[in-house]
């Protein structure tokens, strides 16, 4: 029916960085808090490279999914700053695992501050309703048209699914 209209995924999948922004953010709290053991520290340093790694890989195919210069520039801006931002607190990690002195906790805490930017900041832009996705819509009349084949599967599933309890109660 052409009234009908199918759906369209979105230009990025908003799921993965709002995850990937919240493994980043308590990471980052994890990695500058004063009582963090060795094995946290490494384990939150390795979640962030992780994280940071999927945002720059989600950036760099929504910039191939989207048509527009500008969003195709504005992502890989995104990946870079956020690939930047994860790198200077890299070289602000690698003194605090051998030693835990409160001057490089310091400097690691400020280290975090741009890579926490650079994600909410590619949060944001990504969020834009131009990446959105359309969900299908379906015309009543397409509905009616369908409902044969939809009740056919549902029979079928239903008819399955009784013998598969008549298989079960037999065993």
């Amino acid at each position: 029916d052409p009234s009908s209209v199918a759906g369209k995924p979105g230009v990025i999948d908003l799921n993965l960085l709002q995850r990937s922004s919240d493994a980043i953010h308590s990471s980052c709290q994890q990695l500058i808090a004063p009582n963090t053991s060795r094995d946290q520290f490494i384990k939150s340093a390795t979640e962030i490279a992780k994280s940071t790694s999927s945002l720059c890989n989600a950036c760099r195919v929504a910039s191939t999914n989207t048509s527009n210069p500008n969003s195709k520039r504005n992502f890989m801006q995104s990946a870079k700053d956020v690939a930047n931002a994860t790198a200077a607190l890299i070289k602000e990690i690698r003194p605090l695992d051998d030693t835990n002195s409160q001057h490089v906790n310091e400097n690691c805490r400020q280290a975090t501050r741009p890579l926490l930017e650079a994600v909410e900041n590619l949060l944001s832009f990504a969020s834009s309703p131009e990446f959105a996705p359309v969900p299908a819509r379906i015309s009543p009349k397409a509905r009616t048209a369908q409902e044969p084949i939809t009740s056919y599967g549902k029979s079928i599933i239903d008819a399955s699914s009784s013998m598969i309890m008549s298989a079960k109660s037999l065993a």
